[in-house]
């Protein structure tokens, strides 16, 4: 499942996706001078707050300010224009790092074409 979710965030980031006869990869250039390749099973967004904080970033500078998630200590929020806030407790989702991640899934599954 979080498989699917991270290619949904892969896309959502726009990073350029490649196929070969292995299946997906992912084409990430961190340093601005070296890219790297990976495949989806090692997008870490559900592990890493490298990862996941991007997204937030992204979701939070769009053109809408009441879309946006909103990190507080024991919860977070996910705000999308038109729909009532979405709650997200740490609890539930084994910590904040996992209620960001459900939080950003949740943002990106509900986006409008």
């Amino acid at each position: 499942m979080s498989l699917e979710k991270n290619e949904m965030i892969a896309k959502y980031m726009n990073i350029p996706m490649l196929s070969d006869s292995k299946g997906i990869m992912w084409d990430f250039q961190l340093t601005g001078k070296e890219i790297y390749s990976i495949r989806s099973n090692e997008l870490g967004y559900e592990r890493s707050y490298d990862w996941l904080m991007p997204v937030v970033e992204k979701i939070n500078s769009g053109p809408s300010a009441y879309d946006c998630i909103v990190i507080e200590r024991d919860a977070v929020f996910c705000h999308q224009h038109g729909q009532p806030p979405k709650h997200f407790w740490n609890e539930n989702h084994g910590g904040m790092k996992g209620a960001i991640y459900a939080a950003v899934c949740e943002y990106i599954e509900n986006l409008k074409p």
